[in-house]
Order: structure tokens, then C-alpha cells, then sequence
């Protein structure tokens, strides 16, 4: 083959890679590898690059699940506003995530918000109808609002799908 060749062939081949590790999906993909290789601030950097790189063609799919990981490497760092804000953001695009609802009105209750954590739950039970730890968690937010026979009911139901 020919030097001439060789670089027709080549230029072209480092112009896409060089253009793919400036994408979304790029740093979407590079934050989940190292989120799985357990390497959380590597992965917050990259899901934070991806999101600045998102553009509409992309998808709101793939926006609201890196936001949903990032609010997950957030409120591991205890990040709990943070994590709150990227989980906001996340079910502005994705409303039919019930784990991501429950998972708001869980830092909700944490941070005293109580009517907006029962909210919360109540969509994750609408999503899911079997998700026993939402029930347990609407029975918690019930009884530390004093309203035990909501509490019963749901702690009721949460046993019944097996939790303990």
C-alpha cells in the first residue's frame, strides 16, 4: 500500500474518532464504564460532559438516564440537593420512571419535605403497582405525619409484596 493511501484511509478514520469523543454518547458511555469499573469521580466528570454535550438530536431517553446516574453519584457524596436537582431534571423527561420517583420522594422525606415525598411515592405505586418500597417509605411519611391508619394501610400492603 501506499504512504498516499494509507493516509486517505486514516484521516478520515482519526476525524470520526476524534468527533466521537466529542459527543453525548460518547461521555455518556465512557461515565457508565467507569461507574461499573468503580470509579465514581470519573464518572460524574464524564456524565457532566455528556449532559453539556447533549443536543437535541440525542434524545431526551438518554438525557434523563445519565441525569438519573449523576443523582445517584451525587447523593452517594452526600450531595443531597444536587442529587435532588438531577432527579427533578430527570423526570421533567422521563415521567414514566418509577424508580426515580420513588428515589426523589426518599431525599424528599430526608430533607423534611414530607407532602412532596407522599407525592412522590404515590407516582412510583401509579408506575409500579408492586413496588413494596414505596409502599414501606409512603407508610413512613404517613406516620411521622401522624396519620396512622394511612400508615397501617400501606405498611399492610408493603409486607404483603415481602418487605420485612
Amino acid at each position: 500500500m501506499s504512504p498516499r493511501f494509507l493516509l486517505a484511509v486514516m484521516i478520515p478514520f482519526f476525524a470520526v474518532a476524534e468527533a466521537g469523543a466529542e459527543s453525548f454518547k460518547y461521555w455518556a458511555a465512557r461515565g457508565a464504564r467507569e461507574e461499573r469499573e468503580k470509579d465514581p469521580k470519573a464518572a460524574f466528570s464524564s456524565y457532566s460532559n455528556a449532559l453539556s454535550m447533549w443536543e437535541e438530536d440525542d434524545g431526551s431517553a438518554g438525557k434523563a438516564k445519565v441525569l438519573c446516574a449523576r443523582s445517584a453519584l451525587r447523593e452517594k457524596e452526600g450531595d443531597d440537593a444536587g442529587a435532588l436537582d438531577d432527579l427533578s431534571n430527570c423526570l421533567a423527561l422521563d415521567k414514566k420512571n418509577a424508580k426515580g420517583h420513588h428515589r426523589r420522594g426518599a431525599l424528599r422525606l430526608k430533607a423534611g419535605k414530607t407532602p412532596e415525598a407522599i407525592g412522590d411515592f404515590y407516582k412510583a405505586i401509579a408506575l409500579d403497582i408492586r413496588f413494596a418500597q414505596a409502599y414501606a417509605d409512603r407508610a413512613r411519611a404517613y406516620e411521622g405525619q401522624g396519620e396512622m391508619g394511612f400508615a397501617r394501610e400501606d405498611y399492610r400492603q408493603a409486607c404483603s409484596l415481602g418487605v420485612k
